[in-house]
């Protein structure tokens, strides 16, 4: 149990990250640097921490007697009742956006994004395979086990520093939720095709699609920000994935993904302080901002090609209502995911139309994704 004394200042610290604004690992990482805490004790801050973070709506009525276990309890209790505005306000979400989710999202997934996320990585097979590493990590005595979907998945019982691996830094695997490991199938690559990552980031599902394919494709990235780009491609030189810059000019290819910037609720499970750091003005601007990118990396794909939208999200605005957008604003036709995905996949992630996943229903952060043929 925390003293009093720390505890206050933890206490003082989540009201200042919520207050000024500042992101919750940042301001934790300092503050746990400047005190110099054992190992344990560290933990324990940690938790507590992004406990009170994460239930900014219980913790705001009284800190000084905030108990992260009353907070579950008070969680599942609301959830027996069937309660999903109540809900709703313990994790101190603005009105407006409360009522996104309310419209959006069943309670128990909401309720199931409270708790934290496993830790899961994805083997790349052009270095190793699943079997292979995941024997290395269990003789090492990490507990780990296979995932259940997806075929190149393993997820860690506890929670470790993954990127400090050997098998990391020689490129045998990245970090990167179930759920996102399978965004790949749902755009039908085969051998030989012409692929393009329009909003590549650190490069998470094109490595991804390196690895699916064997390294068959020709894999091209672009992203607006230049440092994540560069580190893009410094990751796939490690993992021997040839990944190749986008540059200026349009090019026509087979398949594009568009993995647009959004409210990333979908990952609340790993970003505790989302809730209130979002703003109902933020999702306005998400959506146009995704409209935009959809149209320009359109203009990248050839007639009858393909492009497969996706978010991290779970609101219908980023979703649902953004596909309906395509489909009246474009030349292009939604494909069915039950056309795409192989029917095993179908079965165990209950499919329908389009994908999606849940904490609630397959243990997975929220993520959506929608494929469309150019016409």
């Amino acid at each position: 149990m925390l003293e009093k004394d720390l505890k206050r200042n933890i206490n003082s610290l989540v009201c200042e990250c919520i207050s000024e604004g500042k992101l919750a690992r940042k301001a934790l990482e300092k503050f746990v640097r400047d005190n110099n805490f054992g190992s344990g004790l560290r933990r324990e801050v940690a938790d507590y921490f992004y406990c009170a973070v994460r239930f900014y709506g219980i913790f705001i009525e009284n800190p000084d007697n905030f108990d992260c276990a009353k907070a579950y309890e008070r969680l599942e209790k609301e959830r027996s009742f069937g309660n999903i505005l109540n809900i709703i306000k313990l994790a101190g979400f603005d009105e407006k956006i409360g009522e996104y989710i309310r419209k959006s999202i069943s309670l128990d997934t909401l309720c199931e994004l409270f708790y934290r996320a496993p830790l899961s990585i994805r083997v790349n097979s052009l270095k190793t395979s699943r079997d292979r590493l995941l024997a290395d990590l269990l003789s090492k005595g990490y507990s780990s086990a296979a995932t259940e979907i997806s075929p190149f998945g393993i997820t860690f019982i506890d929670h470790i520093n993954a990127r400090q691996l050997p098998e990391f830094k020689k490129g045998m695997f990245e970090i990167q939720d179930e759920a996102s490991q399978l965004i790949p199938f749902c755009m039908q690559i085969k051998p030989g095709e012409k692929i393009l990552d329009y909003c590549s980031g650190y490069g998470g599902k094109a490595l991804s699609i390196a690895s699916m394919i064997f390294g068959a494709a020709d894999i091209f990235i672009y992203d607006i920000n230049q440092k994540r780009l560069a580190t893009a491609l410094k990751r796939s030189k490690i993992a021997s994935a040839k990944l190749k810059k986008y540059k200026n000019g349009l090019q026509k290819f087979d398949k594009v993904l568009v993995d647009v910037p959004c409210s990333g609720l979908g990952a609340m499970r790993r970003d505790a302080d989302l809730p209130v750091r979002l703003k109902s003005r933020d999702i306005e601007n998400f959506v146009i901002t995704q409209r935009d990118i959809f149209n320009e990396a359109l203009k990248n794909v050839r007639q009858g090609g393909y492009i497969t939208y996706s978010t991290c999200s779970f609101l219908k605005e980023e979703n649902e209502k953004q596909v309906e957008y395509f489909l009246e604003n474009h030349k292009v036709k939604l494909v069915d995911i039950n056309e795409i995905l192989d029917k095993k996949y179908i079965h165990q992630l209950a499919l329908d139309t389009f994908f999606k996943t849940s904490p609630a229903v397959n243990g997975m952060d929220c993520l959506f994704a929608a494929t469309f043929q150019v016409l």
